[in-house]
């Protein structure tokens, strides 16, 4: 990298799920960026994790990087927050970038990642509105990703504060060109064995996702299968999907978003019943039949919309809004982990 001062400072963040108070989520995201500010301007990685006593790492700063006026402010901002001194912290936190680059005259690049845990119940502080002026300027743009598509897209992004301040582009999966160069990539890498004619097969069954399909190559090294046939390939599909690398991912993704909408016990089996619809439109009235066999509840149909429209939030069902009606997302691994997922925690 080029460590010239002319050159973008760049700076990383990621919205963590846990919940923050609104002064610990400031001091975070402050400490953060001086962390990436300074290791970048002394061309040391390692101050992104060290010292971790924050006054250490502050009294580092100021003795060993020039206080300009963008990074006194900085200095100053965190020790008021520590001291409890500023009326609303997390908006100085999230101006500060913006201030820094202004102030020193430099461009400084934010990179936040998870950026849909801005907008999430387990925060009872939103900081979304804050990023309005932040983001509007060119010296300090601001790069948001996140895995829950429909949340950030929709709900962040295409409304309200940020509304219009983000051009938007879903991370797609690969074509088949790449998906089957992957699928021979991670094959040579993982010491699996593939046949030619089968990668394609791989890489369309997995629905071009990278993450599927280097999980099904690591599982077939594992047990020591060679792809070259659909039966191995569902077998191995099987087992990943049921207990290997897909599993633990799905299952981890799946569960902590329920735990959050989590609706008189029913969230599970209406994700369940709606994966194992047959047809392209989710039956909600057949739901409510079967909830009414299993749970012996008689949920109204609008409980149950209430709860998808909730789960597709969380890109595990479509929710075609303009018809009013639910399908199953375009993935079908995810939808084939659903009926064996609920299969197991109904």
């Amino acid at each position: 990298q080029d460590h010239n001062e002319k050159v973008v400072i760049p700076v990383f963040y990621q919205f963590p799920e846990e919940f923050l108070s609104r002064k610990h989520f400031a001091i975070k995201y402050v400490e953060n960026f001086l962390r990436w500010f300074a290791a970048f301007k002394l061309k040391r990685p390692a101050l992104i994790k060290e010292p971790r006593n924050i006054n250490e790492f502050l009294n580092f700063v100021e003795n060993n990087i020039d206080v300009t006026q963008g990074i006194h402010i900085a200095i100053d901002l965190i020790k008021a927050i520590m001291d409890e001194a500023t009326v609303v912290p997390e908006q100085s936190a999230i101006m500060l970038p913006k201030d820094v680059a202004f102030y020193d005259d430099i461009t400084i690049a934010m990179f936040l990642d998870e950026f849909q845990n801005t907008r999430m119940p387990h925060l009872d502080f939103s900081v979304v509105g804050f990023f309005q002026e932040a983001v509007e300027t060119l010296r300090c743009p601001h790069f948001v990703t996140g895995s829950a598509m429909s949340i950030l897209a929709n709900e962040i992004l295409g409304k309200g504060a940020l509304y219009g301040r983000f051009r938007s582009r879903r991370i797609e999966s690969f074509t088949d060109y790449y998906s089957e160069e992957l699928t021979h990539r991670a094959a040579n890498y993982y010491q699996s064995s593939i046949s030619t004619e089968m990668a394609p097969v791989l890489s369309d069954r997995c629905g071009g996702n990278p993450f599927y399909i280097t999980a099904v190559v690591q599982q077939a090294a594992e047990q020591n299968e060679c792809i070259d046939n659909e039966k191995i390939l569902n077998k191995m599909l099987a087992i990943d999907i049921s207990s290997g690398f897909i599993w633990m991912e799905l299952s981890d993704q799946v569960n902590r978003w329920i735990e959050r909408i989590n609706e008189y016990g029913i969230t599970k089996w209406i994700l369940y019943l709606a994966a194992i619809e047959e047809d392209k439109e989710i039956d909600l009235h057949r739901i409510q039949r079967e909830l009414k066999i299993q749970e012996t509840k008689d949920v109204p149909i609008s409980k149950i919309k209430e709860i998808m429209i909730k789960l597709a939030r969380g890109d595990l069902l479509e929710y075609k809004m303009f018809g009013n009606w639910f399908c199953k997302i375009n993935d079908p691994i995810l939808n084939e982990f659903l009926k064996i997922w609920g299969a197991i925690e109904r």
